[in-house]
């Protein structure tokens, strides 16, 4: 199945840069290359009001599945959110994840709009990491 994420994995970006680029925007974040990462080089690390997001070109009316590793880098709560198009459809407390090793999350949405935009953002508490970020079509 494609993984209609670009660049998921942090690979392609520059670690210890607050630019997530190529192919993600963000605001309050870092690229990590320090040891943090589940796979390959680089993770993301998002610190508290801060967010990334990546245009996404999907089929209307077809179930995609969202996943990503996810990890606390502190001992405080906070949410995970995640918005497809402007809207909310997933929110995780971040209070409850493991600091060691990540664990991975998943959920199942329907495209709304061809074109979307994906955003996840965290609020409160302590910083996040995810890594291996993708969005695959649900098997027919």
């Amino acid at each position: 199945m494609a993984n209609y994420i670009q660049n998921g994995g942090f690979e392609q970006s520059t670690a210890t840069s607050t630019d997530p680029s190529p192919f993600w925007t963000g605001g309050n974040v870092q690229v990590e290359g320090n040891g943090n990462q589940l796979l390959g080089i680089n993770n993301i690390r998002i610190d508290v009001g801060g967010f990334i997001s990546q245009a996404l070109f999907l089929e209307v009316g077809r179930e995609y599945t969202f996943k990503a590793a996810v990890r606390n880098a502190g001992n405080s709560g906070g949410t995970l959110e995640i918005f497809i198009t402007g809207n909310q459809i997933r929110s995780f407390n971040t209070g409850i994840m493991t600091r060691e090793p990540y664990a991975f999350y998943e959920f199942d949405f329907t495209a709304i709009n061809a074109a979307s935009t994906l955003v996840i953002g965290h609020t409160s508490g302590s910083s996040i990491r995810l890594d291996v970020i993708s969005v695959v079509p649900v098997k027919l």
